[in-house]
């Protein structure tokens, strides 16, 4: 009492290989009370296809990294 709390920054990289660069549609999220323990990251890129998706997502080689978080490639 009190509980407690903490917070953190995850350092999303937007990699671009044409004119209009993609962006993150939030730049923030909330997992303190989150029941489905998992926040949505969702970019989005003013190009037309095929330079607008789909987008690929991975997690630097850190092994600990890899232990504490994990990308679910369905969403």
């Amino acid at each position: 009492k009190p509980p407690a709390t903490g917070s953190c920054t995850v350092v999303v990289y937007l990699g671009d290989l044409n004119d209009n660069a993609p962006y993150l549609e939030s730049k923030s999220a909330v997992m303190c009370g989150n029941k489905d323990d998992r926040v949505n990251v969702k970019p989005t890129d003013i190009d037309n296809p095929p330079f607008s998706g789909p987008f690929t997502f991975f997690l630097d080689e850190d092994e600990e990294l890899k232990n504490l978080w994990k990308l679910d490639p369905t969403t």
